[in-house]
């Protein structure tokens, strides 16, 4: 999962990405805001697609993580840009901030409906 992040961050970062959600949740985009999401979801597969082509296969987990990941990567490089501006480091001084994903905070339905609420699902199914 990381290295769709550090994909996504490094050499993706200026690409766009694609998320292809299965045909059941395009269907019923209120399914998305529903409280039941989650038990809706569970065996469903979502596609991440890339722009240079590179393609993965993510479960409903992997995918909440994914968006957890890049929502918190963007957090974190905001604090990182605030804290140089305030400091003036040096050039070749580091920032390092780590943080650990709580599965079962964010596999909480109110979570899983927020970040997938981040999404903007691409039109073609990734189960069809």
């Amino acid at each position: 999962m990381m290295e769709l992040v550090h994909k996504r961050v490094t050499s993706q970062s200026l690409n766009t990405f694609a998320v292809h959600a299965p045909a059941k949740l395009l269907r019923t985009p209120g399914l998305a805001k529903s409280e039941t999401v989650i038990d809706e979801l569970r065996d469903c597969i979502f596609v991440v697609r890339f722009q240079d082509g590179d393609t993965h296969m993510l479960s409903l987990p992997e995918l909440i993580a994914f968006i957890h990941s890049l929502v918190m990567a963007k957090i974190l490089h905001d604090k990182a840009e605030r804290i140089a501006q305030v400091s003036s480091p040096q050039q070749g001084d580091d920032f390092s901030f780590n943080y650990s994903i709580n599965f079962r905070e964010i596999m909480q339905p109110q979570s899983v409906i927020s970040l997938l609420d981040l999404v903007e699902f691409a039109e073609t199914p990734s189960d069809e």
